[in-house]
């Protein structure tokens, strides 16, 4: 698989009315054909890994539904469209549209999300794709670390507290003239 291009869809377009929308244009090559339910132990490994995935109804609209098209044999790209969101929900950002649109060349589609942060979009995006490799080739993975990251970009872009900042309010400080001096800053991570 190949991520060929990532794009922030900026203002209103003809897949949604949502304005923060990411575009990721996958090339997944020979796996067009390949449904999930021919790669040995895929789907118990996604169960595995993300069992919070139970919750997409998937087209049956039903609790579970998506994981029994991962059993019965769901086409790569979609997976990937359900991990990404899933990502970000798990991370603290309910985000909820998605497609897979294939485009005229075979094997590439654009996977199209909504998002809450642009740049924890894009490492969702990222992150579902190094995710569905792993699940392919039966190799670990750590989802934990993705979450962390998420969390982390996240929490930047809304003002809370990541580690690093926790750090640097324990360096003193004084007010002067009702705004803070801090006497310096030591770069612990060095």
């Amino acid at each position: 698989m190949k991520i060929e291009k990532i794009q922030v869809l900026k203002g209103s377009n003809i897949l949604s009315k949502k304005t923060r929308l990411i575009e990721m244009r996958l090339n997944i090559d020979d796996l067009e054909y390949k449904l999930t339910n021919t790669i040995d132990g895929f789907s118990e490994r996604l169960k595995t890994l993300m069992p919070s995935l139970y919750s997409y109804k998937g087209f049956a609209e039903v609790s579970g539904g998506f994981f029994q098209e991962v059993d019965n044999g769901l086409s790569i790209e979609y997976v990937i469209e359900h991990i990404v969101l899933e990502l970000q929900c798990l991370a603290g950002m309910k985000t909820g549209f998605s497609r897979a649109i294939r485009t005229d060349v075979g094997g590439v589609y654009n996977v199209v999300f909504s998002y809450v942060n642009e740049d924890a979009g894009i490492y969702a995006a990222l992150a579902s794709v190094e995710i569905v490799e792993a699940l392919i080739k039966g190799k670990p993975y750590f989802i934990r670390h993705d979450l962390d990251r998420l969390k982390d970009i996240y929490g930047q872009s809304i003002g809370k507290p990541t580690e690093k900042v926790k750090e640097v309010e324990t360096i003193p400080y004084f007010n002067l003239h009702n705004q803070p001096v801090q006497f310096g800053y030591t770069d612990r991570t060095a």
